[in-house]
């Protein structure tokens, strides 16, 4: 029977206890008081009871709460481990804005709206108006507004320095350093089964990110590991 601690670490990299993996194959144990949120072995999952993993040595990712305090964990070396960590925060953000978000219809209204614009005449717009389906109503704003800042991602990308560092971390990424007169970042896109996702780095050190209103993920690029870039989802590029 196999029998493995891993640290549990809040955002500043203090532990807080250990999860267990134990049994063949292994079973997740938490420490009392430790809820788990989101998990990743081979696919990111919510867990419903008991959480195991699919083989002996299978990578192993989990982010939990304790009293209302982020906490992560991971089988995975401390590089992967800090990519993985922002991807199930950035999912954890996904879920959440889905919950929540005034363009979600119930299914009843979108086939009865569906039924009545096959009946329903088509009408001509004035010159200089926008005619949207049903279906653009409900999301035409939320994809035009992605679309729009995957638009300017792509020319900073193409007017930036090539950053291969992430890009060699993050399969299916493409990175580039921009450089301005009072600012130095990084742009990159990731694309993955659900899209493309626009992503921000900003320089910085551990322990102190560019600022508490968005959550960021710390990726050391120095042999110390105190120095490095901070990533988070980009909502609204300058350009």
């Amino acid at each position: 029977m196999s029998f493995r601690r891993i640290l549990l670490k809040d955002k500043r990299g203090i532990p807080h206890g250990s999860l267990i993996l134990h049994g063949c194959p292994p079973r997740v144990s938490l420490p009392q008081g430790v809820s788990p949120i989101l998990c990743m072995t081979d696919k990111v999952f919510a867990p419903e009871g008991a959480v195991c993993l699919p083989f002996e040595d299978a990578p192993f990712s989990l982010l939990a709460k304790e009293n209302g305090e982020i906490l992560f964990a991971s089988t995975l070396p401390k590089k992967d481990a800090a990519f993985i960590k922002w991807q199930l925060e950035e999912e954890v953000k996904r879920r959440e804005e889905r919950a929540h978000s005034p363009y979600k219809v119930p299914e009843e209204s979108l086939e009865s709206a569906s039924e009545e614009q096959s009946e329903a005449p088509s009408e001509c717009c004035e010159e200089g108006e926008e005619n949207f389906s049903s279906e653009d109503a409900s999301t035409g704003v939320i994809e035009g507004s992605e679309e729009r800042e995957i638009l300017k991602a792509e020319k900073l990308l193409a007017q930036g320095t090539p950053f291969p560092l992430f890009e060699s971390m993050m399969p299916g990424s493409r990175w580039a350093l921009i450089r301005e007169d009072a600012a130095e970042y990084l742009v990159g896109i990731l694309s993955s089964e659900e899209g493309a996702h626009v992503l921000l780095g900003i320089p910085g050190a551990r322990n102190f990110p560019p600022d508490e209103d968005r959550l960021w993920s710390f990726f050391p690029t120095d042999e110390d590991g105190e120095l490095g870039y901070f990533l988070t989802e980009a909502k609204e590029l300058q350009r």
